[in-house]
């Protein structure tokens, strides 16, 4: 049940203060009274503080919370939202013309996409007399998700001046870049917090740490398929699996000394998927032929919700009767369901869609 700490209608408002104008008076109010525009105009004003003493209200609660009133809960509780992290990506230097001299590639050195987008490097790369290449590690210089667009081979200029003749490029996909972690994100890891006071045994405590350990992680699954064994499945924004690099991050955050209990052996790995298909026929209804086209749309809109639905968490049941649901409640009359069928998933699966034929039936009488 949503709180509200104002009433926020201004026909309420306006009669409030009519009936107390009345009330003092003892007369009733006409309509053509200039008192009844003066209290138009005070109706507005009072509307908009009762708007500003329920949005302040609001703000105090953690469930309502949103932007830096949300960092205040936060920091009440010792959670500091967390800021975003550059991409990483790692970047091949070649000579093009064997160097009789060890040649140095400087740390900072800037190097930068096509489009511009620019790189720098975190370690001073060496070419040693006789060998034409090195590698090392580049990260974005502007934090956030937006490195995580380039493709191998994408990183091709090198935008300082080095003293000779050398190309660069990138040796694997960029990734590793997650934005200023989201309100939804950081409400979750704030309710979560108390369990942080107790070192990461219980199944709150991990996900607590393992969400701190990354804004890009949408969901988490504790699993201890034994004791002293504890399994965390970790998936990314856009139900993305996670890069190595990502994995390694989450590992060293909650294997922290004063995070893991001394016990437990963790590991840390994307979900494992379980592939689906989904195979049906649709029909309308005659009546409906008239809307026919939007409704088509409006189903093929309902299935697209329905895989992003199904496989956007960890360990949900694969479950056919909620898309045959949402395809009637866009319109169909029926639907002829072959795949996929109902599955229990636990242990760290992932619903994954291999591939789709929809069909539409046509029209049918009711």
């Amino acid at each position: 049940m949503e709180i509200n700490f104002g009433k926020k209608a201004p026909e309420e408002t306006l009669k409030e203060l009519i009936a107390d104008y009345e009330q003092v008076m003892n007369e009733p109010l006409g309509l053509s009274d200039p008192m009844r525009l003066f209290l138009n105009c005070q109706a507005v004003w009072f509307t908009q503080l009762r708007f500003l003493i329920d949005f302040t209200g609001k703000q105090n609660l953690l469930t309502y919370a949103e932007g830096e009133y949300l960092n205040a809960q936060g920091d009440l509780r010792g959670v500091p939202r967390l800021t975003a992290l550059p991409a990483k990506t790692t970047l091949k230097f070649t000579l093009k013309e064997n160097q009789i001299n060890q040649v140095i590639i400087p740390s900072e050195t800037k190097v930068s996409s096509s489009d511009g987008f620019v790189f720098i490097t975190t370690e001073t790369g060496k070419i040693n007399a006789g060998d034409m290449e090195c590698e090392v590690l580049g990260i974005a210089a502007i934090s956030g998700k937006i490195g995580n667009a380039y493709d191998i081979g994408s990183v091709v200029n090198i935008a300082d001046n080095l003293t000779f003749p050398v190309s660069v490029t990138n040796t694997d996909k960029v990734s590793g870049g997650a934005d200023y972690e989201n309100d939804e994100h950081y409400r979750e890891r704030i309710i979560l917090s108390m369990e942080r006071f107790s070192t990461a045994g219980a199944v709150e405590a991990y996900r607590y740490h393992t969400l701190s350990s990354n804004p890009a992680i949408e969901d988490v699954s504790v699993i201890s398929p034994a004791p002293g064994q504890v399994n965390l499945y970790i998936l990314m924004e856009g139900a993305r699996q996670p890069t190595n690099q990502e994995i390694n991050r989450t590992y060293n955050h909650v294997n922290d000394e004063k995070v893991r209990p001394l016990t437990d052996n963790v590991t840390v790995m994307g979900p494992i998927p379980e592939m689906f298909h989904i195979g049906l026929t649709y029909y309308i209804s005659r009546t409906d032929l008239t809307k026919e086209q939007t409704i088509i749309n409006r189903v093929n809109n309902a299935i697209n919700n329905y895989i992003t639905w199904q496989c956007e968490k960890i360990d949900r049941d694969i479950n056919p009767s909620k898309l045959v649901a949402d395809i009637i409640s866009a319109g169909a009359k029926r639907v002829e369901l072959e795949s996929p069928v109902f599955k229990t998933l636990n242990g760290g699966y992932l619903a994954t869609l291999s591939n789709t034929n929809i069909l539409y039936g046509g029209i049918e009488h009711d």
